[in-house]
């Protein structure tokens, strides 16, 4: 069985270069305005298309992959990540998860005054974050432009770097005074392994699902419960992923191995319940669904020990688990 001791080896060896950032954004919107029930899918639109204006060399007339610059240009990469041409792990996969997630207020609030702050966070991993300036200037000129259909225009206020494992926080920018400052405090698997070990051996713990969560356990999506070893191995898959696609990392065979010791484990209880959210497609002209559950769900170990798992389950809160998640999807928190 493994032990508490090779989950650290694990931290600290395949994992050594998993980085992540959280960032707090402010805008300030300078007419009244009604956004989304839920403005994730919004963000992730509206940036996107702003930030492939500003990158592309080919003026938008050609898919990214036919484009000979595709490996070299900011837009192709966060949007449009594909494995490298010479990798060794998941070169099966046409894509790879995006090493970006838009975290919206999940507060129901759709109208904004003139002149009140809409808030939101976004997360950069390991790469991605050295182009914080590309998202900075991207917000700053779609503030200009606005967001929804209906050409919201707002002001960047500010943009702060967060850090909730060690507490940090600091301003990246300045819209009042049109200054970025070089500054960083990025999550390290280090401080997800010490968080961990604060919180002891623990026999049983609850999710607590904040965005709905479309999680799929052989091909099906589950409209009822969480299986445990479900979500295991799907962030085990992702973080896997991540590491070897933006962190320069390797893939571990004992992280893999992790996600089996998972099966006997089962809920004791839980409160969850089929969240229905739609969003409406620009780029594709159609709908889609943003569904999934939502709520709490408790597991116990047969021995009492679920602090094993739990390295990977605080990381799962920040990069998020299952389906959809560059809209924030799967977002949730550990408690114990």
């Amino acid at each position: 069985m493994l032990k508490s001791k090779s989950l650290q080896q694990i931290a600290l060896s395949s994992l050594a270069n998993f980085t992540l950032s959280t960032y707090e954004c402010h805008i300030k919107m300078l007419q009244d305005s009604y956004l989304p029930l839920y403005e994730g899918s919004m963000l992730r639109g509206a940036f996107g298309g702003i930030l492939r204006g500003i990158c592309c060399a080919g003026r938008l007339s050609a898919p990214c992959s036919e484009c000979p610059l595709v490996h070299s240009c900011a837009y192709a990469y966060i949007f449009e990540t594909s494995p490298q041409e010479d990798a060794t792990y998941f070169s099966f996969n046409k894509q790879v998860p995006r090493p970006y997630i838009f975290e919206p207020p999940d507060d129901g609030k759709t109208d904004y005054a003139a002149g009140e702050t809409f808030t939101f966070r976004f997360i950069l991993i390991g790469n991605a974050r050295k182009f914080i300036p590309y998202f900075i200037y991207s917000f700053h000129e779609l503030g200009k432009v606005g967001i929804t259909r209906r050409g919201h225009k707002f002001f960047l206020d500010s943009i702060y770097v967060l850090n909730e494992l060690d507490g940090n926080r600091e301003q990246v920018f300045s819209g009042k005074e049109s200054l970025v400052y070089n500054v960083d405090y990025p999550i390290t698997v280090e401080q997800i392994q010490h968080r961990a070990e604060q919180m002891g051996g623990v026999g049983s713990l609850t999710l607590r699902f904040i965005t709905p969560l479309r999680l799929k356990c052989q091909s099906q999506l589950q409209l009822r419960t969480v299986p445990l070893s479900c979500l295991l191995q799907n962030l085990s898959i992702k973080t896997q992923m991540l590491n070897i696609f933006h962190c320069q990392g390797q893939f571990s065979e004992s992280l893999r191995d992790l996600v089996k010791e998972a099966q006997e484990i089962e809920p004791i209880a839980q409160d969850l319940r089929w969240r229905r959210l739609e969003r409406y497609s620009l780029r594709r002209q159609q709908s889609d669904t943003l569904s999934g559950l939502v709520g709490t769900i408790t597991y116990k170990a047969p021995k009492g020990e679920l602090a094993r798992y739990l390295p990977l389950l605080i990381l799962g809160q920040f990069i998020h688990v299952g389906g959809k998640t560059v809209f924030g999807l799967g977002k949730y928190v550990v408690e114990v």
